[in-house]
């Protein structure tokens, strides 16, 4: 088990075996949504930044075996919700502004891997159906869009 703790820019790793306690990792700088990819033991943290510091929005990627970050990677934006795709071994992080889902890829530790446009305001809640290949991003500007997780392109729209 996972938790994010916002006021001390850590993750915390909670184990089966040793429930009450708990391995805290340094991560960015005020970390939100969590992923993890289960086959390499990689736990992705969107974290939120700091709004005086643009430079500030970032994901860290933390080895859940070793309790070590492998990598902090900038982001354009405030970040938002995450989810790992197993089918794809990616993760996805909806960011704010601009409006996107940026593609982490565990496999490459350096930079984003791309990104795909959401056509709403502000991308907030992520959800993710590997099967169909399909992400739907609850948006501020009041839809739901649905998007190839491969392509980006838009398959559905809704109010």
């Amino acid at each position: 088990m996972f938790t994010s703790n916002r006021g001390e820019d850590t993750v915390g790793i909670f184990t089966t075996e040793a429930e009450n306690e708990v391995v805290k990792v340094g991560v960015g700088s005020r970390p939100n949504g969590l992923a993890f990819d289960p086959e390499r033991h990689i736990l992705l943290s969107a974290n939120v930044g700091d709004p005086s510091g643009p430079d500030s929005h970032t994901v860290t990627l933390v080895d859940v075996r070793r309790h070590t970050t492998l990598a902090n990677i900038p982001v354009p934006g405030r970040t938002r919700w995450t989810v790992f795709d197993p089918a794809q071994s990616l993760f996805f992080v909806n960011i704010a502004d601009p409006a996107q889902i940026v593609v982490i890829d565990p496999q490459r530790l350096q930079a984003v891997a791309g990104h795909l446009e959401v056509p709403n305001r502000g991308p907030h809640g992520l959800d993710i159906d590997p099967a169909r290949r399909r992400l739907y991003c609850a948006c501020d500007g009041g839809k739901l869009v649905s998007l190839d997780s491969t392509s980006g392109a838009c398959k559905a729209c809704s109010t």
